[in-house]
C-alpha cells in the first residue's frame, strides 16, 4: 500500500473516531468504547504515581542515539529511573499505546527535543512533552503496521487503541 493512501485511510480513520463513529460490523462489538476524556487522560498522565517501574535494563535503552550526545543521553536514560503507563493494551498485545517517564536529566525545553529525534526511526520511542521536572516519551501510533481491515482479528481493538490516540494527540497539542 502507498504511504499516500496509508496516510489517507488512518486520517479518515482518526477523523471519524474523533467524531465518535463508531464502526457496526458483525465481527466488531457494536457498543461504543467510551473514548477518555481529554481531562482524564491528562491527569493519568500527569499523576506519575500511575506510571511503573522498569527494572529490567534491556527495556531502559528506548531512546535513538546516532551521535556523541544522544549515546551519552540513553546512558543517563538506560541506568536511571524509567517508568511506564500503559494507556490502551489489547488481550493479544497487538495494539498497544504505552508511555515512558524519565527525569529531565539536561533540563530539556520542549523545544530540545530535537537532540534526539534527529536520531529517530520509524516507530522509534521520542520525547513527547515535558511535565514538571520529567520527560513524556511514547510512540505516538497504536500500530506498527498496515491498517486491519475491518474484517481482520483485533479490528476492534485497534479501532478502541486508536480512539485514545486520538485524545494523546489532542493532549499533546498536535
Amino acid at each position: 500500500m502507498s504511504k499516500k493512501i496509508l496516510a489517507l485511510v488512518l486520517t479518515l480513520t482518526l477523523i471519524g473516531c474523533s467524531k465518535g463513529v463508531v464502526i457496526k460490523d458483525e465481527k466488531v462489538d457494536p457498543t461504543p468504547t467510551k473514548v477518555v476524556e481529554s481531562s482524564d487522560l491528562k491527569q493519568k498522565i500527569e499523576n506519575f504515581d500511575n506510571y511503573v517501574a522498569i527494572t529490567n535494563a534491556e527495556d531502559k535503552t528506548f531512546t535513538p542515539s546516532c551521535d556523541d550526545y544522544s549515546k551519552n543521553f540513553a546512558k543517563k536514560v538506560a541506568g536511571g529511573d524509567v517508568k511506564t503507563l500503559s494507556l490502551y493494551s489489547s488481550k493479544d498485545k497487538v495494539y498497544d499505546l504505552n508511555l515512558f517517564l524519565t527525569p529531565n536529566y539536561d533540563k530539556w525545553e520542549e523545544s530540545d527535543f530535537n537532540k534526539v529525534s534527529k536520531c529517530g526511526e520509524l516507530g522509534s520511542v521520542l520525547p513527547l512533552k515535558i511535565v514538571s521536572d520529567k520527560i513524556v516519551w511514547g510512540y505516538p501510533s497504536c500500530t506498527g503496521g498496515a491498517i486491519p481491515t475491518s474484517e481482520a482479528k483485533g479490528y476492534d481493538d485497534f479501532v478502541k487503541c486508536t480512539k485514545v490516540e486520538v485524545q494523546l494527540e489532542s493532549y499533546l497539542g498536535r
